[in-house]
């Protein structure tokens, strides 16, 4: 018997005695949380923080509890006063929101005690690559919905109303890029388009001055390990030489561009390709919240396992121009005046087309050292 089938077996004899099923939770349930807090980007951006249903407070809204955050108030400026004169009195009230919380959970799974013992791997490496994935891959996908909602707001406080923000109207100077702005090789292009334009120095300069003008100070960059990748392309002129060469040699691999924390992601199906984001530090963007950690529930009825995990999470972006957007491309993908193929392209897949499969073993399609055509 292999290691990882003892393990089943133990795993299967501990569901079978008395408190066993809150053992086997309560074993997974810090595994799980740990390796959720190190894939998920939205993670990294906003580090989550624990709070127990003590800590909330009864919604007046909903039938449910929610987290009060307090919002730093505006301080009018100081002035300059005689010896005896005085400022003018304010009354000092800080805006509070309340962060509600909802549940994500993974599918239901169900294997049989038969089909366990043909797995080498132990059930909780199982739970790791896919219910724990799911859950991680949905905290990503709400972050880069809500982020995206954020800039485009800001876009149309500065534009009063919904405004295209092309490289054609960025030219023509019809449209203000106040929290997205174009990169330079996409703004140069002579057709609004969805070609991507690889990343350029400068680009950087863009996507911070979107925060750095406005009292605040970009610290994180977001960006799909593809676009990441054009920076390879970078020369002499962009990178000292040593530089260079580690990139020829061994590949990107800065921990941050123009001081800024770079956190890259495969998952370009949530966070498209051409999208960039910058993000001020957490304390001046927003709060994540997770209610009562990570949950695991398992449960065996005869011969048939099953187990799913889920955790009830708040997330609420406070900071909205605490956010800054790059481009590399030319079209238009604002929600209201953009062209809809043009905006879904841009925008995070459906969450039922989240989990694609690479593989074609089903289809008969591997190979095992013998053509056969």
């Amino acid at each position: 018997m292999s290691n990882g089938q003892l393990q089943v077996s133990r795993f299967m004899d501990l569901l079978d005695s008395p408190g066993g099923k809150e053992k086997v939770a309560q074993n997974a349930e810090p595994y799980i949380r740990d390796k959720l807090r190190e894939d998920s980007f939205a993670a990294q951006i906003i580090p989550p923080q624990d709070v127990t249903p003590s800590e909330c407070t009864p919604s007046t809204r909903h039938d449910s509890i929610v987290k009060i955050v307090e919002v730093e108030p505006t301080i009018g400026m100081a002035m300059p006063v005689t010896f005896r004169g005085g400022t003018t009195a304010e009354f000092l009230q800080g805006p509070r929101i309340g962060v509600p919380f909802y549940s994500i959970m993974s599918p239901m799974f169900e294997k049989t005690t038969q089909e366990l013992l043909a797995y080498s791997m132990p059930l909780t490496k199982m739970v790791e690559q896919y219910a724990v994935k799911d859950i991680e891959a949905i905290w990503d996908y709400q972050f880069t919905r809500h982020i995206e909602t954020c800039v485009q707001r800001m876009q149309i406080i500065a534009n009063t109303v919904a405004t295209a923000c092309a490289s054609s109207n960025v030219r023509a100077g019809t449209v203000v890029e106040r929290s997205v702005v174009k990169g330079t090789g996409a703004r140069l292009s002579l057709t609004d388009d969805l070609v991507l334009h690889p990343i350029q120095v400068a680009d950087l300069t863009l996507l911070m001055n979107l925060l750095d003008d406005y009292e605040r100070k970009a610290a994180t960059m977001l960006i799909t390990a593809a676009d990441y990748n054009d920076i390879m392309q970078w020369t002499r002129q962009d990178l000292s030489d040593q530089q260079v060469g580690d990139t020829r040699e061994k590949g990107v691999s800065f921990n941050s561009l123009g001081g800024m924390k770079v956190i890259k992601t495969i998952k370009s199906n949530i966070l498209r390709r051409g999208n960039v984001y910058a993000f001020t530090e957490p304390d001046f963007l927003g709060k994540f919240f997770i209610l009562n950690k990570i949950n695991f529930w398992t449960n065996k009825i005869v011969n048939k396992i099953q187990f799913t995990a889920w955790g009830d999470i708040g997330m609420a972006l406070i900071g909205i121009a605490s956010i800054g957007k790059l481009e590399l491309y030319s079209a238009n993908v604002e929600p209201t005046t953009g062209a809809p193929a043009d905006v879904a392209a841009k925008t995070p897949l459906a969450i039922s087309a989240l989990s694609s499969r690479y593989n074609r073993v089903d289809e008969g399609f591997c190979y095992t050292g013998v053509h056969t055509w």
